[in-house]
C-alpha cells in the first residue's frame, strides 16, 4: 500500500532524503497519496505522515489532507498515531490549530495508555509549534 512504501521510503533512505525527493518515481509516489488520503486507516496515515516529515516532504495538498483524514478517523488513532500525526506536523512546521486541538482532546482520553516515547514526541510536538 502507498502509505507502507513512503514509511519504508523513508525510513531506509532518510538518510539521503533530498535524492529520494529528486528521484523519478517520487513524484508518482506523492500522486498516489493524494489520491489514497481520504481512506487512509489510522496506522496508515500516521504512517504517511511519519514518512513524509522524516523526508522534509513539505507537500501542502498532502498534509492538508492527512489532518482532514485525522479529524474524520479521530477516535482510531492510537497514543503512537496521535504522537506520530503530532510529530510529523511540528517536524514540517506546519501549524493546524484544528488538528492540534483534537489530537490533543483525542490524548488526554488515551493517555493512561501511552508510552514514553509517545508522550515525548506529544510534548515536542506541541511545544514546537507553540500550542
Amino acid at each position: 500500500n502507498t502509505s507502507t512504501a513512503v514509511h519504508r521510503v523513508a525510513r531506509y533512505g532518510q538518510e539521503e532524503s533530498h535524492l529520494v525527493r529528486e528521484h523519478p518515481s517520487f513524484p508518482r509516489l506523492l500522486l498516489l497519496l493524494r489520491a489514497k488520503c481520504k481512506d487512509l486507516s489510522a496506522r496508515s496515515l500516521s504512517d504517511a505522515a511519519w514518512g513524509l516529515a522524516k523526508l522534509q516532504c513539505r507537500d501542502e495538498v498532502i498534509f492538508g489532507r492527512i489532518a482532514a483524514r485525522a479529524l474524520e478517523i479521530r477516535a482510531d488513532l492510537d497514543p503512537q498515531g496521535l504522537a506520530l500525526t503530532a510529530w510529523a506536523f511540528a517536524t514540517i512546521g506546519r501549524q493546524d490549530e484544528e488538528l492540534f486541538g483534537v489530537l490533543a482532546a483525542e490524548s488526554r482520553k488515551k493517555m493512561k495508555d501511552f508510552g514514553p516515547q509517545n508522550i515525548a514526541n506529544l510534548i515536542w510536538a506541541t511545544a514546537t509549534l507553540g500550542f
